[in-house]
Protein backbone atom coordinates (compact mmCIF):
# COMPACT_ATOMS: atom_id res chain seq x y z
CA UNK A 1 0.00 0.00 0.00
CA UNK A 2 1.26 3.45 -0.89
CA UNK A 3 2.53 5.32 2.15
CA UNK A 4 2.02 8.76 0.63
CA UNK A 5 -0.93 10.53 2.21
CA UNK A 6 -3.52 12.06 -0.14
CA UNK A 7 -2.83 15.56 1.23
CA UNK A 8 -1.07 17.21 4.15
CA UNK A 9 -4.34 17.00 6.05
CA UNK A 10 -3.92 13.24 6.14
CA UNK A 11 -0.25 13.15 7.14
CA UNK A 12 -1.17 11.35 10.38
CA UNK A 13 -3.64 8.96 8.78
CA UNK A 14 -1.81 6.90 6.20
CA UNK A 15 0.71 5.14 8.41
CA UNK A 16 1.62 1.50 7.95
CA UNK A 17 -1.05 -0.80 9.31
CA UNK A 18 1.44 -2.32 11.74
CA UNK A 19 2.45 1.09 13.11
CA UNK A 20 -1.10 1.91 14.04
CA UNK A 21 -1.57 -1.51 15.61
CA UNK A 22 1.58 -0.92 17.68
CA UNK A 23 -0.19 1.95 19.44
CA UNK A 24 -2.46 -0.59 21.07
CA UNK A 25 0.07 -3.43 21.26
CA UNK A 26 2.61 -1.55 23.38
CA UNK A 27 -0.05 -0.67 25.95
CA UNK A 28 -1.42 -4.21 25.85
CA UNK A 29 2.00 -5.76 26.45
CA UNK A 30 2.55 -3.55 29.48
CA UNK A 31 -0.84 -4.59 30.80
CA UNK A 32 -0.03 -8.27 30.28
CA UNK A 33 3.22 -7.92 32.23
CA UNK A 34 1.46 -6.21 35.12
CA UNK A 35 -1.31 -8.82 35.23
CA UNK A 36 0.73 -11.91 34.47
CA UNK A 37 -0.94 -14.92 36.08
CA UNK A 38 -4.06 -13.00 37.11
CA UNK A 39 -6.37 -14.51 34.48
CA UNK A 40 -7.18 -18.14 33.85
CA UNK A 41 -7.64 -17.80 30.08
CA UNK A 42 -5.99 -19.88 27.37
CA UNK A 43 -3.30 -18.35 25.16
CA UNK A 44 -5.54 -18.94 22.14
CA UNK A 45 -8.41 -17.03 23.74
CA UNK A 46 -6.02 -14.25 24.74
CA UNK A 47 -4.74 -13.96 21.18
CA UNK A 48 -8.25 -13.85 19.68
CA UNK A 49 -9.38 -11.25 22.19
CA UNK A 50 -6.29 -9.12 21.57
CA UNK A 51 -6.78 -9.22 17.80
CA UNK A 52 -10.43 -8.22 18.13
CA UNK A 53 -9.51 -5.29 20.37
CA UNK A 54 -6.92 -4.21 17.80
CA UNK A 55 -9.62 -4.38 15.12
CA UNK A 56 -11.86 -2.12 17.21
CA UNK A 57 -9.00 0.30 17.93
CA UNK A 58 -8.34 0.64 14.22
CA UNK A 59 -11.94 1.00 13.11
CA UNK A 60 -12.56 3.31 16.08
CA UNK A 61 -10.36 5.89 14.34
CA UNK A 62 -13.33 6.50 12.04
CA UNK A 63 -15.07 8.27 14.94
CA UNK A 64 -12.61 11.17 14.76
CA UNK A 65 -11.30 11.18 11.17
CA UNK A 66 -13.06 13.92 9.16
CA UNK A 67 -14.85 13.62 5.87
CA UNK A 68 -12.26 15.61 3.97
CA UNK A 69 -14.50 16.65 1.10
CA UNK A 70 -16.03 19.28 3.37
CA UNK A 71 -12.74 21.04 4.11
CA UNK A 72 -10.92 21.05 0.78
CA UNK A 73 -10.55 24.03 -1.55
CA UNK A 74 -12.84 26.90 -0.60
CA UNK A 75 -15.38 24.83 1.33
CA UNK A 76 -13.64 25.10 4.71
CA UNK A 77 -16.45 23.62 6.80
CA UNK A 78 -15.52 23.96 10.46
CA UNK A 79 -15.61 20.76 12.49
CA UNK A 80 -16.90 18.58 9.65
CA UNK A 81 -18.65 15.28 10.25
CA UNK A 82 -16.54 12.19 10.89
CA UNK A 83 -16.41 9.19 8.57
CA UNK A 84 -18.18 7.15 11.25
CA UNK A 85 -20.90 9.79 11.54
CA UNK A 86 -21.61 9.49 7.83
CA UNK A 87 -21.80 5.70 7.96
CA UNK A 88 -23.95 5.76 11.09
CA UNK A 89 -26.66 7.90 9.50
CA UNK A 90 -26.62 5.64 6.45
CA UNK A 91 -27.15 2.62 8.72
CA UNK A 92 -30.00 4.43 10.51
CA UNK A 93 -31.69 4.97 7.14
CA UNK A 94 -32.35 1.23 7.01
CA UNK A 95 -35.09 1.75 9.59
CA UNK A 96 -36.98 4.08 7.23
CA UNK A 97 -37.72 1.28 4.81
CA UNK A 98 -40.23 -1.55 4.80
CA UNK A 99 -38.43 -4.72 3.77
CA UNK A 100 -41.50 -6.99 3.89
CA UNK A 101 -43.15 -8.67 0.94
CA UNK A 102 -45.64 -6.78 -1.23
CA UNK A 103 -48.52 -8.82 0.26
CA UNK A 104 -47.92 -7.15 3.61
CA UNK A 105 -47.68 -3.63 2.20
CA UNK A 106 -51.17 -2.95 0.87
CA UNK A 107 -52.06 0.68 1.17
CA UNK A 108 -48.50 1.83 1.76
CA UNK A 109 -48.42 5.40 0.44
CA UNK A 110 -44.90 6.26 1.53
CA UNK A 111 -43.08 4.62 -1.35
CA UNK A 112 -40.95 2.85 1.25
CA UNK A 113 -41.57 -0.70 0.02
CA UNK A 114 -38.23 -2.40 -0.57
CA UNK A 115 -39.01 -6.00 -1.43
CA UNK A 116 -36.73 -9.00 -1.71
CA UNK A 117 -33.84 -7.23 0.03
CA UNK A 118 -31.91 -8.35 3.11
CA UNK A 119 -32.48 -5.56 5.63
CA UNK A 120 -29.61 -6.61 7.90
CA UNK A 121 -27.26 -6.74 4.95
CA UNK A 122 -28.24 -3.21 3.99
CA UNK A 123 -27.27 -2.01 7.47
CA UNK A 124 -24.01 -3.99 7.45
CA UNK A 125 -23.02 -2.69 4.02
CA UNK A 126 -23.63 0.85 5.25
CA UNK A 127 -21.23 0.29 8.15
CA UNK A 128 -18.57 -1.45 6.05
CA UNK A 129 -18.45 0.61 2.86
CA UNK A 130 -15.95 3.25 4.10
CA UNK A 131 -14.24 1.13 6.76
CA UNK A 132 -10.89 1.07 4.94
CA UNK A 133 -10.65 4.83 5.47
CA UNK A 134 -9.54 4.17 9.06
CA UNK A 135 -6.09 3.59 7.48
CA UNK A 136 -6.03 5.30 4.08
CA UNK A 137 -8.12 8.29 5.07
CA UNK A 138 -10.95 9.86 3.11
CA UNK A 139 -9.53 10.04 -0.40
CA UNK A 140 -11.52 12.43 -2.60
CA UNK A 141 -11.55 12.96 -6.39
CA UNK A 142 -9.68 16.22 -5.77
CA UNK A 143 -6.65 14.30 -4.48
CA UNK A 144 -5.74 13.16 -7.99
CA UNK A 145 -5.25 9.55 -6.94
CA UNK A 146 -5.94 6.97 -9.63
CA UNK A 147 -9.20 5.09 -9.01
CA UNK A 148 -7.50 1.71 -9.45
CA UNK A 149 -4.82 2.63 -6.93
CA UNK A 150 -7.46 3.81 -4.47
CA UNK A 151 -9.31 0.53 -4.92
CA UNK A 152 -6.16 -1.55 -4.40
CA UNK A 153 -5.19 0.34 -1.27
CA UNK A 154 -8.63 0.06 0.28
CA UNK A 155 -8.92 -3.64 -0.53
CA UNK A 156 -5.52 -4.27 1.04
CA UNK A 157 -6.62 -2.46 4.20
CA UNK A 158 -9.82 -4.49 4.38
CA UNK A 159 -7.85 -7.71 4.02
CA UNK A 160 -5.56 -6.63 6.85
CA UNK A 161 -8.48 -5.66 9.05
CA UNK A 162 -10.21 -8.95 8.31
CA UNK A 163 -7.04 -10.85 9.19
CA UNK A 164 -7.52 -9.75 12.80
CA UNK A 165 -10.85 -11.58 13.05
CA UNK A 166 -11.67 -15.29 13.38
CA UNK A 167 -12.06 -17.00 10.02
CA UNK A 168 -15.86 -16.92 9.86
CA UNK A 169 -16.12 -13.23 10.75
CA UNK A 170 -13.16 -12.43 8.52
CA UNK A 171 -14.79 -13.99 5.48
CA UNK A 172 -18.10 -12.28 6.24
CA UNK A 173 -16.47 -8.85 6.49
CA UNK A 174 -14.59 -9.25 3.21
CA UNK A 175 -17.65 -10.65 1.43
CA UNK A 176 -19.64 -7.59 2.50
CA UNK A 177 -16.95 -5.17 1.38
CA UNK A 178 -16.52 -6.88 -2.00
CA UNK A 179 -20.27 -6.95 -2.53
CA UNK A 180 -20.56 -3.23 -1.90
CA UNK A 181 -17.49 -2.47 -4.00
CA UNK A 182 -18.92 -4.40 -6.97
CA UNK A 183 -22.17 -2.33 -6.87
CA UNK A 184 -24.14 -5.18 -8.42
CA UNK A 185 -26.45 -6.59 -5.75
CA UNK A 186 -29.74 -4.84 -5.01
CA UNK A 187 -28.60 -4.18 -1.44
CA UNK A 188 -25.31 -2.63 -2.55
CA UNK A 189 -27.08 -0.40 -5.07
CA UNK A 190 -29.52 0.82 -2.42
CA UNK A 191 -26.67 1.55 0.01
CA UNK A 192 -24.92 3.56 -2.70
CA UNK A 193 -28.09 5.64 -2.97
CA UNK A 194 -28.03 6.02 0.83
CA UNK A 195 -24.48 7.35 0.46
CA UNK A 196 -25.46 9.95 -2.12
CA UNK A 197 -28.56 10.97 -0.21
CA UNK A 198 -26.67 11.46 3.04
CA UNK A 199 -24.06 13.62 1.31
CA UNK A 200 -26.85 15.74 -0.18
CA UNK A 201 -28.64 16.16 3.16
CA UNK A 202 -25.38 16.98 4.94
CA UNK A 203 -24.51 19.52 2.25
CA UNK A 204 -27.78 21.39 2.79
CA UNK A 205 -27.26 21.33 6.55
CA UNK A 206 -23.79 22.85 6.12
CA UNK A 207 -25.07 25.50 3.71
CA UNK A 208 -27.59 26.64 6.30
CA UNK A 209 -25.15 26.44 9.20
CA UNK A 210 -22.43 28.44 7.46
CA UNK A 211 -24.88 31.18 6.47
CA UNK A 212 -26.49 31.53 9.90
CA UNK A 213 -23.41 31.08 12.08
CA UNK A 214 -20.54 32.62 10.11
CA UNK A 215 -21.61 36.11 9.06
CA UNK A 216 -23.89 35.00 6.25
CA UNK A 217 -21.12 33.04 4.59
CA UNK A 218 -22.37 31.60 1.30
CA UNK A 219 -21.14 28.13 0.42
CA UNK A 220 -23.06 26.00 -2.04
CA UNK A 221 -22.61 22.34 -2.91
CA UNK A 222 -24.51 22.33 -6.18
CA UNK A 223 -22.56 19.43 -7.68
CA UNK A 224 -23.56 17.10 -4.83
CA UNK A 225 -27.21 17.86 -5.53
CA UNK A 226 -26.76 17.27 -9.26
CA UNK A 227 -25.14 13.88 -8.62
CA UNK A 228 -27.89 12.87 -6.21
CA UNK A 229 -30.59 13.95 -8.65
CA UNK A 230 -29.00 11.91 -11.43
CA UNK A 231 -28.44 8.74 -9.40
CA UNK A 232 -31.11 8.34 -6.72
CA UNK A 233 -34.01 6.22 -7.97
CA UNK A 234 -35.64 4.53 -4.99
CA UNK A 235 -39.19 5.99 -4.63
CA UNK A 236 -38.87 6.94 -0.96
CA UNK A 237 -35.40 8.40 -1.39
CA UNK A 238 -36.64 10.37 -4.41
CA UNK A 239 -39.46 11.86 -2.32
CA UNK A 240 -37.06 12.74 0.47
CA UNK A 241 -34.61 14.25 -2.02
CA UNK A 242 -37.35 16.34 -3.57
CA UNK A 243 -38.22 17.69 -0.13
CA UNK A 244 -34.60 18.76 0.34
CA UNK A 245 -34.60 20.46 -3.07
CA UNK A 246 -37.77 22.39 -2.18
CA UNK A 247 -36.46 23.45 1.23
CA UNK A 248 -33.06 24.40 -0.22
CA UNK A 249 -34.63 26.52 -2.97
CA UNK A 250 -36.83 28.22 -0.39
CA UNK A 251 -33.89 28.84 1.92
CA UNK A 252 -31.71 30.50 -0.69
CA UNK A 253 -34.63 32.48 -2.12
CA UNK A 254 -35.36 33.88 1.33
CA UNK A 255 -31.72 34.86 1.86
CA UNK A 256 -31.54 36.59 -1.52
CA UNK A 257 -34.77 38.48 -0.89
CA UNK A 258 -33.75 39.53 2.61
CA UNK A 259 -30.53 41.05 1.29
CA UNK A 260 -32.08 43.10 -1.50
CA UNK A 261 -31.81 46.87 -0.92
CA UNK A 262 -34.98 48.43 0.44
CA UNK A 263 -36.89 50.66 -1.98
CA UNK A 264 -36.96 54.30 -0.98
Amino acid sequence: MSQKAPTKIDDKINFKFEEIVDEFTSAQQSSNSANNGCHNVSDADDDTADRMVRFLCLTGRLKTLPRRGWILNNRRIRNPESIAGHMYRMAIMKFLFDFHDDDNNDGDSTGSKTTKLDANKVMKLSLVHDMAECIVGDITPMDGIDADEKHRNELEVMEKLASLLPSKQSKHLLDLYREYDAHQSAEALLVKEFDRFDICLQAFQYEQYEYHNHEKRIVRFDRFFEIADENINHPLLRKMLERIFIERDRFWHEQIMSNLPMKQ
